[in-house]
């Protein structure tokens, strides 16, 4: 993929390549229980480059990127109105010398009492893996951090969902989600230089 962006006297060319693989399994224990377990892997460097500057302000570097993540999602049907939804995803990303993986679990039960009416509740963890601006990223006052860490969350959610027509749905969200401090990705000053930012 590459784009262009003119920006007066100026230009910025973004460009990235690498490959993209996915391999899904679906099987049904029986009329009950449906599941669907993936596996996808990705190796990818991204760029942007300033004419001016004359040189790379992200992937600077030529570091490449590996993602490998294998999931399970499934679904059982308790009664006739009420589904069980479950799922966990396992994630590894390797770059420069900073390996990342993590676990993340995902439980929902849904009620529907009438046809085109259903309450849900949502659970799991999840995380936020740093963008490759975040890790890569170069300008005059800010500078990327390869060893930035997944952010870590715990959402909670309620919804109310309730179809009209088969174009037209209507979902009330009630919802929680709670940042654990020491894995939040943020803009910190730098030690040495008050005006710096990583």
């Amino acid at each position: 993929m590459e784009a262009k962006k003119q920006l007066n006297d100026e230009y910025c060319e973004y460009s990235s390549k690498g490959f993209y693989n996915i391999f899904e399994l679906i099987f049904r224990a029986s009329e009950k229980f449906y599941n669907r377990i993936g596996l996808n892997y990705t190796h990818y460097i991204g760029r942007r480059y300033k004419s001016q500057l004359n040189n790379y302000d992200i992937g600077k570097n030529n570091v490449w990127t590996d993602d490998f993540a294998f999931y399970l999602n499934g679904e059982y049907n308790i009664f006739e109105q009420v589904k069980l939804f479950y799922g966990g995803r396992y994630y590894y990303a390797r770059y420069y010398k900073t390996t990342l993986s993590n676990f993340s679990p995902k439980l929902s039960l849904v009620y529907t009492p009438r046809e085109k009416l259903s309450f849900k509740i949502i659970y799991g963890k999840s995380f936020r893996i740093p963008t490759y601006f975040e890790k890569e990223g170069y300008a005059e006052k800010m500078l990327g951090n390869p060893n930035l860490l997944p952010e870590k969350n715990n959402p909670f959610d309620f919804i109310i969902s309730k179809k009209f027509k088969k174009e037209l749905q209507f979902n009330i969200d009630f919802f929680s989600t709670k940042i654990i401090n020491k894995n939040k990705i943020e803009r910190v000053t730098y030690p040495e230089n008050p005006e710096f930012k990583i």
